[in-house]
């Protein structure tokens, strides 16, 4: 197994990060050792939903394309600042390759507030609105497969990752905080890879 971790930044009020980590799972089968695939992972752009402002009174989403546009709806929030889609380039010489990706991650921060990551979503090489990119249906072994990419078709593809964090009254944000998928009973965001 080979594990590539990117940070993703999320800015709220003013200038205090939220990070969420991404965890991408390498997984390798081999039907015959002899025939053994390879693949690696390189890390294009981190996942940044930009600065994301609140007023005492709000209730929205907060909704990050695969194109890295930024589209926030509801009252009492205000996004801005630079935003990019998450982006990794796969490549691999050949093969078929299952795709696989976690449907919704969970962001900490350290005196137990927390936001959900939701409707996370792929899409390949063409970075789309959120909504128009292929949801992801989760990261496990049974879980569906989320995107075939074959290898001679679409070689060293890029995999451009956007998701929505809902934002209600009922959820206690602090002026200052720092969230984070890397603290104790936070969860990442996950895709795995593995040769069919």
């Amino acid at each position: 197994m080979f594990y590539v971790i990117i940070v993703f930044r999320f800015i709220l009020n003013g200038g205090y990060l939220m990070f969420i980590k991404l965890l991408f799972l390498l997984v390798f089968l081999f039907p015959y050792i002899a025939n053994a695939q390879q693949m690696s992972l390189v890390t294009n752009a981190d996942m940044n939903f930009g600065i994301i402002e609140f007023d005492s009174s709000y209730n929205g989403v907060v909704s990050l394309g695969t194109n890295g546009n930024l589209v926030v709806t509801g009252t009492g929030l205000i996004g801005s600042g630079v935003t990019s889609a998450g982006d990794v380039k796969l490549m691999a010489a050949t093969g078929v390759i299952e795709v696989r990706c976690s449907d919704s991650a969970l962001l900490k921060e350290v005196r137990g507030a927390k936001l959900f990551i939701d409707n996370i979503e792929v899409s390949i090489n063409n970075g789309v609105s959120h909504g128009s990119g292929t949801t992801c249906l989760g990261n496990k072994g049974r879980s569906p497969i989320t995107a075939l990419l074959d290898m001679s078709v679409t070689p060293n593809p890029n995999i451009l990752i956007g998701g929505q964090v809902i934002i209600t009254q009922n959820d206690s944000l602090y002026d200052t905080g720092n969230y984070s998928t890397q603290l104790g009973g936070a969860k990442p965001v996950e895709l795995s890879f593995v040769f069919q």
